[in-house]
């Protein structure tokens, strides 16, 4: 059961945690992290959500060797999308070269992976 190994992974590790903190001579409440088993997981829980969001979506933004590019095809892509509301005909912007707007070639690979996981 995967959710098991879960919530066991999630428990060491705060056991884990408390045991290091406590050789220093700290407590969980010295350092602002919860005592409580459930809270702590909850914290852990939020730290992989921000981990995935940096890897998956924020640094692939940041790095985007050319943003005009990408800019400009969304400002098409709007007009196209507002012409069709209107009934007027309108034929949709080629997508940009995705060498123009992900650093790396498997980016989108590892982002469907990523999301998959």
């Amino acid at each position: 059961d995967n959710r098991g190994l879960l919530e066991f992974a999630l428990e060491y590790y705060c056991t884990q945690m408390h045991y290091v903190l406590s050789s220093f001579g700290k407590s969980a409440k010295d350092v602002n992290l919860p005592e409580d088993l459930k809270e702590f997981a909850k914290l852990i829980k939020r730290c992989f959500i921000l981990e995935f969001l940096n890897v998956v979506v924020i640094n692939p933004i940041i790095q985007i060797p050319n943003p005009p590019e990408l800019r400009n095809w969304y400002r098409r892509r709007m007009r196209h999308e507002e012409r069709i509301k209107e009934g007027k005909p309108s034929k949709p912007p080629a997508m940009p070269v995705q060498e123009q707007i992900f650093s790396k070639q498997n980016f989108l690979k590892f982002a469907n992976l990523y999301f998959k996981v």
